[in-house]
């Protein structure tokens, strides 16, 4: 499918993640929502716990990167049969990956909860949260797999479909696995990870039947294990490795964070965890088209019109731009009552208002700067993409450590680590996309 820069094709590309954004966000409201009526240190727990999981799916979505820049490629040139080819490796791939993810959670989380946490309770907390959780990321890889699919032929529609089935399925679990309604046993957090699994699993079969009853496993040859291509799979790895870091240091960066917000106190903690869940949906504009600059860029490149890719990365950031803002001026105008929505406390709710107007600062950057740095990455230089993370990374943990342990300053302080990174993210992919190296890859 080819692809063109016009806003209405940006908008039909864009739309249908905005819409598989805002369910998976709205599952993260409802969590946060459901666990701030257990407690505060479930609330922070799970702040933890679901950082620590989001750092092992997200080295399965790393590899979901380069299989989605690949696809799209193919799919710009018009090389359909080979977009089965891309889709039965990735399987294999992301199948072992997702199994060495899971024992390492097993393995590895008592340790480093208990090594890094001052709260003993929230420790245990986040452990029972993810005892159930963990499992879920073999069905996390499936699900990436097909999204890479779809994202990449610009069939989107589907993805918002998935992730519907997703939160219906969480948010009823949820509502009685966590406090024991409809006749389901009270589980408090610890059912919160349950839900999420189970909803996984309801995903992963709604997309291969999905796959089978629209012929797509015709269409690109789907579910055929050949002998494997090494030179395909150095590919994959080539464009995913870059990817992988970067959600490394991305999500274990927010990790980091909140390890060193959680040394604050269990109050900063659960306010972070509101702020983090508020954050996730004022920005479900700017994630969509995101993902849209990364596929059409490619898709653009594919096609042999380079010189109209700063055009449309200036169309895509636009629009980001223009629909964030909207979100933020709502939720600055309406604070308290956007807060109380996850918790009843008024002190927690006074607490939180000077974190939340940092957080809204930050999200208009971010509306842009994530719209430059997938770009960068959809036009294939992943190693310059994951230097730009790392850099700002590095520069945003750092001022939160500062902060907190010489500054004693603070959580709305601390939370402008946050503006950091987004500030730097800009301005580094900015430069890279500046320079043009990207002009001279060949997928």
């Amino acid at each position: 499918m080819k692809l063109d820069i016009s806003y209405k094709q940006i908008w039909n590309l864009a739309y249908p993640i905005v819409l598989s954004t805002s369910a998976q966000t709205l599952v993260n409201i409802i969590d946060t929502i459901f666990l701030g009526r257990v407690g505060e240190i479930e609330l922070g727990a799970a702040a933890i716990g679901g950082i620590f999981y989001f750092i092992q799916i997200f080295i399965c979505l790393g590899l979901g990167v380069g299989l989605q820049v690949l696809v799209a490629r193919r799919t710009g040139e018009g090389e359909y049969h080979e977009i089965g080819k891309i889709f039965n490796h990735g399987i294999k791939l992301l199948l072992i990956v997702a199994s060495l993810l899971w024992i390492n959670m097993k393995i590895s989380s008592g340790f480093i909860f208990h090594l890094f946490l001052k709260s003993e309770l929230v420790a245990e907390a986040a452990l029972e949260y993810l005892s159930y959780l963990s499992f879920g990321i073999i069905f996390v890889a499936i699900n990436v797999l097909f999204r890479s699919l779809y994202n990449g032929t610009g069939q989107t529609a589907v993805i918002a479909w998935s992730t519907l089935v997703t939160a219906v399925v969480n948010i009823l679990l949820d509502y009685g696995l966590i406090f024991g309604n409809w006749g389901m046993p009270k589980m408090g957090i610890t059912g919160a990870g349950l839900a999420t699994y189970v909803a996984e699993i309801a995903a992963s079969v709604f997309l291969v039947l999905y796959s089978i009853v629209k012929k797509d496993h015709v269409r690109y040859n789907l579910y055929k294990f050949k002998a494997h291509s090494k030179d395909l799979i150095r590919k994959i790895f080539r464009l995913s490795y870059p990817a992988i870091i970067f959600y490394l240091f991305a999500f274990g960066g927010w990790f980091v964070f909140f390890v060193i917000i959680e040394q604050l106190g269990e109050r900063a903690l659960a306010i972070s965890n509101i702020i983090k869940s508020l954050s996730m949906m004022v920005t479900i504009f700017g994630v969509g088209f995101a993902f849209a600059s990364n596929t059409l860029v490619s898709n653009v490149i594919g096609q042999g019109k380079i010189e109209l890719v700063p055009l449309l990365i200036k169309r895509i950031a636009t629009l980001s731009f223009l629909l964030t803002i909207v979100g933020c001026i709502i939720i600055f105008l309406f604070p308290r009552q956007i807060v109380s929505i996850y918790t009843r406390d008024i002190s927690l709710i006074n607490d939180s208002l000077g974190a939340l107007k940092v957080m809204l600062f930050g999200v208009v950057l971010f509306s842009v700067s994530t719209v430059l740095f997938n770009s960068l990455t959809g036009a294939g230089d992943t190693r310059s993409a994951m230097l730009v993370e790392a850099v700002s990374v590095f520069l945003s943990i750092s001022s939160a450590f500062v902060m907190v342990h010489y500054m004693n300053v603070p959580i709305e302080v601390v939370w402008f680590a946050e503006v950091i990174y987004w500030v730097f993210i800009g301005l580094l992919a900015y430069n890279g996309l500046r320079k043009g190296k990207w002009k001279q890859i060949k997928l």
